[in-house]
């Protein structure tokens, strides 16, 4: 999330100073209604629900009192009666709080038992979570209904640790017998898939005697997976299995062909439900690791059940061999909802075109080519298409922009953004443009962009189905001094664009959770390392934040990763994962660019390749610049063996 107008210790300061005055001063000098506001935050925070109350009379009237009067009711939760709630509801009828604190309300209501308020108000609540959830079960369950029981059995099958709400209805049906030893140990895996250890143990204690596993064992498997795998094994019991299951398959996360070959050597002594799981757990992280063999192991998996990911990694496994059949016969495994996803909704045009099959081809491809994404450009360009500026462009009158503005919502949105309180004005944005048309969206994000909200100006600009913008969506700040770093370093202007909308949405002054800062998210090591190759002396991180010198340390490094490895797209997923790894991506053999980036095996950088490639196309296209189609920016990867290791190592990813 992109913040702040002041940087966080300076408000801060200011505020407090003014607090100080305001509330102490011998003159009586008061603070503003701003201050005011931020000190009860500062309240909130410290937990100190005198001082907020204080303040909250204080602070009646003001557009954000229902944050105040949030904050209330919260810090007195326990003893707030149904019409305080409710109550708040009824007076703050647009708000998104209204919806937090029925959730918040809920949970107090369920952790002491009242179940006829709780039922009452459960059903009005939109977004729940897990915890209330649970508390809806035990309430259910307590009214005799006998489906709320068999709703948590569904539950149960997890990796994760489940809220305490959830433990009372998993210790009924462990007393009912409605938990079976099967149940159990399917937990235990799922536990140990996702690395949990502490909830396996705790699974662990509840085995029938005789089948639990020693936790010093679990914990010396996890640490050295190798070692254990090189001891004499037991097979004998349920526990001993998942023991091994579990070595070997953290083992395939580093070596996965040396997994296989040890469970080539045991399978035999495995049930065949337990082969195909282990099989298919091995061809996943082989598949992540990019190894040629991932097909093959999955084969050996048979027809055991496979998740969306392996199932995913199988189809990208299958891409990247060019077995388009494969490719075909996966996609079509996945659920509905994974398999009608853009992403494999284009791969499965692309099989049956390699196929013959034109027509059912097209019945995909066409539908997708309308959409503006990576898969819907490079769907247009499969069929022929030519991409070209939305003819009819609408723009905004200031009627429309002051009615944009008349929103409470976009109001209290608007201060917070102010008052750099960044998720409280993203979640008053979003609930507040939720149901706006496509011309109020662009009035919206005009109405953004006027504030200098520009990452909600762009993506709000994003969201439009008909009416669109592409100068609001695609804008270009700083152009003059975007256009001399890129000239000055021999960059693709569109591309340079097409990556500082992905980094920062052409916000100055972000700073990332990791560090990162100004338009093109340098990290302050690499910013001190182009410091020193440019010859910049006393040089200081706040300088990142200052336009020209974001823009030229940061093109600067991204002609640096360019030369590294000679392609834009190697360079792309260089600039957010590291120079060092694209390298390791590449296959023995040539192949296609937009595989390459389906398979690259970082999530983040995956998104962020084809983000920023399908920026740079829609750039160049609304620069005016030398025309490129995507499907030709993102080229042909060469082999591995033809790209150099890059040897001078850099700060910027890892």
């Amino acid at each position: 999330m992109f913040c702040c107008s002041l940087p966080g210790v300076l408000r801060r300061l200011l505020h407090t100073t003014a607090l100080a005055i305001g509330l102490t001063s011998a003159a009586g000098f008061a603070a503003s209604a701003d201050e005011l506001f931020l000190a009860a935050q500062d309240a909130v925070r410290a937990a100190d629900t005198q001082k907020l109350d204080t303040l909250a009379v204080k602070l009646r009237g003001h557009p954000l009192e229902s944050y105040v009067r949030y904050w209330q009711i919260n810090a007195h939760m326990s003893s707030a009666t149904p019409n305080d709630v409710r109550g708040f509801f009824t007076r703050y009828p647009d708000s998104p709080l209204i919806d937090k604190l029925r959730g918040d309300w809920l949970k107090d209501l369920g952790m002491r038992g009242k179940w006829d308020l709780f039922l009452a108000e459960y059903p009005s609540l939109v977004n729940g979570d897990l915890e209330v959830t649970c508390f809806d079960l035990q309430a259910r369950a307590a009214q005799g209904e006998q489906e709320a029981m068999g709703v948590a059995h569904s539950l149960w099958f997890t990796g994760k640790t489940l809220p305490e709400s959830c433990t009372p209805l998993f210790d009924r049906m462990i007393a009912n017998g409605q938990l079976s030893t099967s149940d159990l140990w399917e937990r235990v895996r799922l536990a140990l898939d996702a690395g949990n250890l502490q909830l396996a143990k705790q699974l662990n204690i509840l085995a029938p005697e005789g089948q639990l596993f020693k936790q010093k064992t679990l914990e010396r498997v996890a640490a050295d997976p190798q070692r254990f795998l090189e001891r004499p094994l037991e097979f004998t019991t349920r526990a001993d299995r998942e023991l091994l299951m579990f070595a070997l398959g953290q083992l395939a996360r580093s070596d996965a062909p040396r997994a296989a070959a040890y469970f080539e050597s045991v399978a035999a002594r495995f049930p065949e439900s337990e082969r195909g799981y282990l099989w298919g757990q091995i061809a996943y992280r082989g598949a992540l690791n990019l190894e040629p063999q991932a097909l093959a192991w999955y084969a050996k998996a048979a027809d055991s059940p496979l998740s969306d990911s392996q199932l995913a990694w199988r189809a990208r496994s299958a891409l990247r061999a060019q077995d388009w059949n494969e490719v075909l016969t996966t996609i079509e495994r996945m659920a509905d909802a994974e398999r009608n996803e853009t992403t494999w909704r284009y791969w499965k045009g692309r099989a049956l075109v390699a196929q013959g099959q034109h027509l059912q081809a097209m019945d995909i491809l066409v539908p997708l080519a309308r959409e503006t994404n990576f898969y819907g450009l490079l769907a247009a360009e499969e069929i022929g298409a030519t991409l070209s500026a939305p003819p009819d462009i609408w723009k905004p009158l200031e009627i429309d922009l002051k009615k944009i503005q008349a929103i409470p919502g976009i109001q209290r949105a608007l201060d917070l953004n102010r008052l750099g309180l960044a998720p409280e004005a993203l979640l008053e944005w979003l609930y507040a443009s939720r149901d706006l048309d496509d011309r109020q969206l662009l009035a919206s994000a005009e109405v953004a962009k006027r504030a200098n909200w520009v990452d909600r100006a762009v993506n709000t600009a994003d969201k439009t189905r008909q009416v669109h913008d592409f100068s609001l969506r695609f804008p270009t700040p700083y152009r003059e001094l975007l256009a001399a770093a890129a000239q000055a370093n021999q960059l693709d202007e569109a591309w340079v664009y097409g990556l500082m909308r992905q980094e920062s949405r052409f916000m100055p002054e972000v700073r990332s959770h990791v560090g990162a800062a100004g338009l093109m998210q340098l990290m302050p090591a690499t910013a001190r390392w182009v410091a020193k190759k440019l010859g910049v002396n006393g040089f200081n991180q706040d300088q990142l934040t200052q336009v020209g010198t974001n823009l030229s340390f940061g093109a600067y490094y991204l002609k640096y990763v360019l030369d590294k490895l000679g392609n834009p797209v190697l360079a792309t997923a260089g600039y957010n994962a590291g120079p060092n790894r694209p390298r390791r991506w590449l296959a023995e053999a040539p192949m296609e660019g937009a595989i390459y980036a389906e398979s690259i095996p970082l999530n983040e950088t995956r998104d962020y390749v084809k983000k920023v490639m399908t920026n740079a196309t829609l750039y160049a296209n609304r620069l005016g610049l030398q025309w490129r189609s995507l499907k030709e920016r993102m080229g042909t990867m060469p082999a591995r063996a033809n790209v150099p290791d890059p040897a001078e190592g850099t700060p910027q990813g890892s």
